[in-house]
């Protein structure tokens, strides 16, 4: 498969970059987050996921605790889905509407509310892959999700693979209204290492970089450089460097890490060990050098248990 998303993935989890998320919110940070998943039997998923975060607001940490529990069947072709959390409910399901003449459609589609908020969301998704014509094959993703608002969200994201090590694509949101992102890329693979070209049309963000893939390591790289009027990246210059890379120090631990230098610095880094075939324990560290000049701490570490049974 070489959908859009999935062209890039590695690469952009060692940079430590989600291009999807909403760069005007910040994400509450991870504590703890304890989870607890088995498999009873075949086709028959269950989990559950234990999680303390923090979040900064006005000038003040604030501590909240999240559970979730899942569960997950599939039966006659379709994935379902169910999720009991501490502030919503959700139902998901998931299948293949067509696999004919080297087409392939799937499809899937999901409902959550929030009642103590009054909230909920109904979403549904569809892709699409096409046979191979000439050498190249098309991957396409279409996503929609309504509210409670009668707001709509709408994305379209195209990807054409050619000549298998060859990827060209776009990826777009829109509100019905006006376009919320737009996005280009394309990449080559020589042999494990992969090297892009991508641009955020609407900041005027362009970017270039690659992935070096080795034995017990793999490093990755990018360059950006904006074109918006008075965009600061590193010593005032309007380019931002990003370097991430995991190693698998044994069988059992790997460390990851990434670091930005940009108009701040901000790195990160993260342990996971496994400890036998059920428990794996893990930390992770975070510095943000925009919180140098404020009253918050520049720095965040947290902790995390899973156990698989």
């Amino acid at each position: 498969m070489s959908n859009y998303d999935d062209v890039l993935r590695c690469a952009d989890g060692q940079l430590g970059c989600d291009w999807n998320a909403d760069p005007t919110r910040e994400e509450a940070f991870k504590l703890w987050n304890v989870s607890f998943s088995a498999a009873p039997k075949q086709n028959v998923t269950v989990g559950h996921t234990w999680t303390r975060e923090s979040e900064w607001k006005e000038s003040a940490y604030v501590e909240k605790e999240k559970t979730a529990t899942k569960f997950g069947l599939k039966a006659h072709d379709v994935k379902w889905g169910t999720t009991f959390a501490n502030d919503k409910f959700a139902v998901s399901a998931a299948g293949q509407l067509l696999k004919e003449n080297d087409w392939t459609v799937n499809a899937s589609g999901a409902y959550e509310t929030k009642p103590a908020k009054k909230e909920w969301k109904a979403t549904g998704s569809a892709t699409v892959t096409s046979p191979d014509f000439s050498g190249v094959k098309a991957h396409i993703n279409l996503d929609s999700e309504h509210n409670e608002k009668s707001e709509w969200k709408v994305n379209a994201k195209l990807n054409l693979n050619i000549q298998k090590d060859h990827n060209v694509g776009v990826s777009t949101e829109h509100d019905t209204k006006t376009f919320k992102k737009i996005f280009a890329q394309a990449t080559t693979r020589d042999g494990d290492n992969v090297y892009w070209a991508r641009a955020n049309v609407l900041t005027h963000s362009f970017h270039a970089g690659c992935m070096q893939t080795y034995k017990n390591f793999a490093h990755s790289y990018d360059v950006e450089y904006n074109a918006t009027k008075d965009f600061k990246g590193f010593q005032g210059q309007p380019v931002v460097v990003t370097a991430g890379g995991r190693y698998t120090l044994s069988d059992q631990t790997s460390f990851t890490y990434n670091g930005t230098a940009g108009e701040h610095l901000a790195a990160n880094a993260a342990f996971k060990h496994k400890v036998d075939s059920h428990w794996t324990v893990g930390a992770h560290q975070h510095f943000d050098g925009a919180r140098l000049s404020g009253k918050r701490n520049p720095y965040d570490l947290g902790f995390e248990v899973e156990y698989k049974l």
